[in-house]
């Protein structure tokens, strides 16, 4: 038994497209504008813009204050980065004093410290480390530990008042520290044919990726660099 194929199916003739049909008198070089959609209906209060124009200008006027005043902390371009004090790490200067020799043992008749006996020794450590110390610092050379000044003194503020001290040790800003260091960085690669991105500017400042997220990012802190040179004409080219 003999199978055949199929008959293939007749072609159809097919037309060639026809051309768009222009009315008689229009002109072909001028076509007609595209249609635009007419606006929505309106959305609600609650698709509307979350700050008032007037607030926005505020807004902006205030950050400006705050950069000017942020910049205006900073040493020129021509001055060298700013030292890092560690925040009162021991083995970094000022060092400390030689260790304090162990004093008497307790007696029969109670504790051997008072609080006049505190401050004197509090004075005797400032005379050779100087005013910035922390309390951790002078409880280790003195050998004691922090709850003797507290029992005697109180506090720790209240203890370097009596003595003579402020009452609190002045630290160094650790964030116009860390702007200076980069904005130092940028400025030393200034002619560089590309700029630093922000991995390169971490690294060649020595610092990680987040000081410069927390001051807005690598675009920020090229602003932050274009208007603390602006500040400092006569030193920028330096």
């Amino acid at each position: 038994m003999r199978f055949f194929p199929p008959n293939p199916a007749p072609a159809v003739p097919t037309e060639p497209p026809s051309e768009p049909q222009i009315e008689p008198g229009a002109d072909r070089s001028n076509p007609a504008p595209p249609r635009v959609r007419p606006p929505g209906p309106d959305r609600g209060p609650q698709y509307a813009p979350q700050y008032a124009p007037e607030d926005r200008r505020r807004e902006k006027e205030r950050r400006t204050r705050v950069r000017a005043a942020l910049l205006e902390r900073l040493p020129p371009p021509d001055a060298p980065p700013q030292s890092d004090l560690g925040g009162f790490r021991f083995d970094l200067w000022p060092p400390r004093p030689a260790p304090r020799p162990r004093g008497g043992a307790r007696g029969r008749t109670g504790a051997y410290w008072t609080a006049e006996a505190l401050h004197a020794l509090i004075r005797e450590f400032a005379a050779g480390r100087g005013p910035d110390f922390s309390k951790q610092e002078f409880v280790r050379w003195a050998r004691i530990t922090s709850g003797t000044v507290n029992r005697y003194c109180g506090d720790w503020r209240s203890a370097r008042v009596a003595a003579g001290l402020p009452a609190a040790a002045a630290t160094e800003d650790a964030t116009v520290r860390t702007l200076h260091a980069l904005l130092k960085t940028l400025h030393q690669n200034r002619r560089r044919p590309r700029p630093l991105t922000a991995e390169q500017l971490a690294r060649a400042a020595r610092l990680s990726r987040g000081p410069i997220s927390s001051f807005g990012g690598i675009k920020q802190v090229r602003n932050l660099y274009r208007l603390w040179v602006a500040m400092h004409p006569d030193t920028a080219e330096q």
